[in-house]
Protein backbone atom coordinates (compact mmCIF):
# COMPACT_ATOMS: atom_id res chain seq x y z
CA UNK A 1 0.00 0.00 0.00
CA UNK A 2 1.33 3.55 -0.78
CA UNK A 3 2.37 6.33 1.07
CA UNK A 4 -0.62 8.41 2.24
CA UNK A 5 0.81 12.42 2.01
CA UNK A 6 -0.87 15.48 3.81
CA UNK A 7 -0.63 17.91 1.17
CA UNK A 8 0.22 21.54 2.73
CA UNK A 9 0.55 24.99 1.75
CA UNK A 10 3.71 27.26 2.78
CA UNK A 11 1.38 29.14 4.71
CA UNK A 12 2.11 27.73 7.95
CA UNK A 13 -1.52 25.15 8.27
CA UNK A 14 1.32 22.43 9.03
CA UNK A 15 1.57 23.10 12.65
CA UNK A 16 4.36 25.10 12.00
CA UNK A 17 6.51 22.47 10.20
CA UNK A 18 7.29 24.73 6.95
CA UNK A 19 7.84 27.63 9.50
CA UNK A 20 10.42 25.91 11.51
CA UNK A 21 12.52 24.11 8.29
CA UNK A 22 13.07 26.61 6.69
CA UNK A 23 14.66 28.49 9.76
CA UNK A 24 17.16 26.10 9.79
CA UNK A 25 20.42 26.14 7.80
CA UNK A 26 20.32 22.82 5.92
CA UNK A 27 22.45 21.34 3.65
CA UNK A 28 20.70 18.95 0.88
CA UNK A 29 22.28 16.19 -0.97
CA UNK A 30 21.26 15.43 -4.58
CA UNK A 31 20.33 12.11 -4.87
CA UNK A 32 19.37 11.33 -8.63
CA UNK A 33 21.25 12.21 -11.61
CA UNK A 34 19.40 14.87 -12.62
CA UNK A 35 19.59 17.17 -9.36
CA UNK A 36 15.53 17.11 -9.37
CA UNK A 37 15.66 15.44 -5.86
CA UNK A 38 17.77 16.12 -2.43
CA UNK A 39 17.79 14.64 1.04
CA UNK A 40 18.74 15.50 4.51
CA UNK A 41 18.71 15.13 8.39
CA UNK A 42 16.11 17.35 9.62
CA UNK A 43 15.66 17.11 13.60
CA UNK A 44 16.62 13.55 13.29
CA UNK A 45 13.74 12.66 10.32
CA UNK A 46 14.99 11.91 7.23
CA UNK A 47 13.94 14.38 4.98
CA UNK A 48 13.06 14.89 0.84
CA UNK A 49 13.50 18.24 -1.29
CA UNK A 50 12.13 18.61 -4.71
CA UNK A 51 12.71 20.54 -7.25
CA UNK A 52 9.45 21.38 -9.40
CA UNK A 53 8.83 23.04 -12.96
CA UNK A 54 9.21 26.47 -11.64
CA UNK A 55 7.16 28.83 -12.49
CA UNK A 56 4.38 26.86 -13.20
CA UNK A 57 4.50 24.73 -9.83
CA UNK A 58 6.43 25.95 -6.52
CA UNK A 59 9.69 26.18 -6.22
CA UNK A 60 10.35 23.35 -4.21
CA UNK A 61 8.02 20.15 -2.80
CA UNK A 62 9.32 19.68 0.94
CA UNK A 63 8.68 15.73 1.96
CA UNK A 64 8.32 15.28 5.78
CA UNK A 65 7.29 11.78 7.15
CA UNK A 66 3.79 11.92 5.78
CA UNK A 67 3.39 15.56 4.92
CA UNK A 68 3.84 17.28 1.38
CA UNK A 69 5.25 21.00 1.69
CA UNK A 70 4.78 23.34 -1.48
CA UNK A 71 7.78 26.03 -0.98
CA UNK A 72 7.45 29.16 -2.86
CA UNK A 73 10.65 30.40 -2.19
CA UNK A 74 13.78 28.54 -0.61
CA UNK A 75 15.51 30.15 2.23
CA UNK A 76 19.02 31.84 1.73
CA UNK A 77 20.33 29.50 4.21
CA UNK A 78 19.40 26.17 2.89
CA UNK A 79 22.58 25.11 0.83
CA UNK A 80 21.96 22.50 -2.50
CA UNK A 81 25.02 20.38 -3.08
CA UNK A 82 25.58 18.00 -6.11
CA UNK A 83 27.44 15.13 -6.18
CA UNK A 84 29.59 15.91 -8.83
Amino acid sequence: MGRVAKQFDDDGHNGGLSKKIKATEITWIATNADRTLFEAIFNGEHVQLRLNDFPDEPIYTLFVGSNEIDIEEGPRIWHLQHND
